[in-house]
């Protein structure tokens, strides 16, 4: 079925088996995987391991199955650069190169796979030598499988990177090779395609770059692409059109392209001589910029309060453990009075007094080593307290750090090209005292976003617009687009016309 391209069946198929009944059987076991692997790769389907992968690796080294081994380091290397485990991921892939090379005519298809993934990978570290070399190749076997699909993300993938490198002539030219095959591409990426062809034509033929907006809109009403169209419009003095396209730019949740949307249309008042309303625009503009300062403010206040209303709660806790540890000691010690009262009193008419002395002293020691073990417990409180007060104040650190990234973001302009992968995690942990409703849903509304995609996502909450992105993240136009496209295929939910924020 994978082989006819029949990837929902096989799917299901798998996933009706269970493999912990194969473990007994290694070849089935591992082919079980891999086919798995595959399959949820075609589909998009989050992939939450990597480790039962593994396991075909070794078997297929182990027996030295080259074909099946060359398919297991490719889906390796995709699924870990997926998980953001990029120094890994480039071992595996370059490992499958590797193999496949020793027969390139058998191998097309997969080498095509690892130099796309390659591409993309050295495009998004913009290595962009390296980014080229690869892209040429990935051209290269994808033309000689005639496979239309691949070819056209093969093309844009080029156009990305000379569009990064401010080669704007190559990057049209590859643009616009993807136009002849805009009919075999996947509907999901239609509209993508369309708006980019549109956004690289702007300025150089813009009749052609309405054309594609339009055609972009038909499919998904996405802001950015309505901006554009809507500036074509107003420079063609087709006012009715533009204030059209406008409004639908408006429709967005995201309080920053707004504004700037707003500001676009009083520009364009302006120019036709409505200073009135171009004046009533400018105020809606500024209104939508102080009311995103306000949200802004009003969020941060609700932050300090949940913080201090988390450490309320962390003191009453330490408080419970207290009482709860003292009130055990006490029954521990009532129950044991309780016991040794009971023995004397059995005993206290027969008990001659050298008896009775020795049941004395026998009281004293139950008493000294009642008191031992109260002394013990009462350490262990006091270790249990410190430990506490240690994660109390490595946690205060860890979001004293996070507010510290935020505010370089936030307040100061700055992005995060000198940034570590704990310094993203760092960032997310304190977003979510500021707004845990947002992190929730990145945490259980998608499956394994990496700490950088959540940040990515979280930047648009923050009212940022693409370009604010762009400039934070020290992104291309082109990859931002493709974390999009990413992040989306890791959305759980079944509704997937649901927009996100990113739209």
């Amino acid at each position: 079925m994978l082989k006819q391209q029949k990837n929902e069946e096989a799917c299901k198929l798998l996933n009706n088996m269970n493999p912990e009944e194969l473990e007994d059987n290694e070849d089935v076991y591992a082919l079980y995987w891999l086919l798995k692997m595959q399959a949820d790769v075609r589909l998009g389907n989050p992939i939450k391991s990597i480790d039962p992968l593994r396991h075909s690796v070794k078997y297929y080294e182990k027996i030295n199955d080259y074909e099946r081994l060359i398919w297991t380091y490719y889906y390796m290397g995709f699924v870990l650069d997926d998980l953001d485990q990029r120094p890994e991921a480039v071992v595996y892939l370059k490992k499958g190169e590797s193999l496949a090379l020793k027969n390139q005519e058998s191998h097309k298809d997969i080498l095509h796979h690892i130099y796309q993934c390659l591409t993309f990978m050295n495009m998004n570290a913009k290595e962009y030598d390296l980014a080229k070399r690869y892209g040429y190749l990935a051209l290269k076997y994808g033309h000689c499988l005639n496979d239309v699909r691949n070819e056209a993300t093969d093309l844009s993938n080029m156009s990305s990177i000379y569009s990064d490198i401010g080669n704007k002539d190559s990057a049209y030219y590859y643009i616009n090779r993807i136009i002849p095959l805009l009919d075999s591409v996947p509907s999901s990426k239609y509209a993508l395609y369309c708006g980019n062809i549109g956004i690289e034509a702007m300025g150089r033929d813009d009749e052609k770059a309405k054309y594609y907006l339009l055609k972009s809109i038909e499919k998904e009403n996405d802001p950015y692409f309505c901006k554009a169209l809507a500036q074509i419009y107003t420079k063609e003095g087709n006012k009715e059109k533009a204030d059209e396209m406008w409004h639908k730019a408006l429709d967005t949740k995201d309080l920053s392209l707004k504004a700037n949307v707003v500001k676009g249309m009083a520009k364009a008042k302006t120019e036709e001589g409505d200073y009135k309303a171009a004046h009533e625009l400018d105020l809606w503009a500024a209104a939508l910029k102080d009311s995103l300062h306000r949200q802004q403010k009003e969020e941060n206040i609700k932050g300090q309060q949940e913080l201090f209303e988390k450490e309320l709660a962390n003191e009453q806790l330490r408080e419970k453990q207290g009482r709860a540890a003292w009130a055990i000691a006490a029954l521990l010690l009532s129950v044991a009075i309780l016991a040794v009262w009971t023995v004397w009193k059995k005993r206290k008419n027969r008990q001659q007094l050298a008896a009775m002395s020795e049941e004395l002293e026998q009281k004293a020691k139950t008493m000294e080593q009642l008191q031992q073990e109260n002394e013990s417990n009462k350490k262990q409180l006091d270790r249990l307290s410190r430990d506490m007060t240690g994660f109390e104040q490595k946690h205060e650190k860890l979001l004293a750090e996070g507010q510290r990234l935020y505010e370089s973001i936030a307040v100061d302009g700055g992005n995060t090209l000198k940034w570590e992968k704990e310094d993203f995690v760092h960032f997310v942990r304190y977003y979510k005292l500021k707004h845990a409703d947002f992190v929730r849903h990145l945490e259980n509304d998608y499956d394994e976003l990496t700490a950088r995609q959540k940040v990515f996502m979280i930047l648009y909450d923050m009212g940022m617009t693409d370009e604010d992105v762009m400039r934070t993240l020290v992104l291309t136009e082109s990859s931002v687009r493709a974390n999009k496209t990413r992040i989306k295929g890791k959305k759980l939910s079944s509704d997937k016309s649901e927009e996100e924020t990113v739209n």
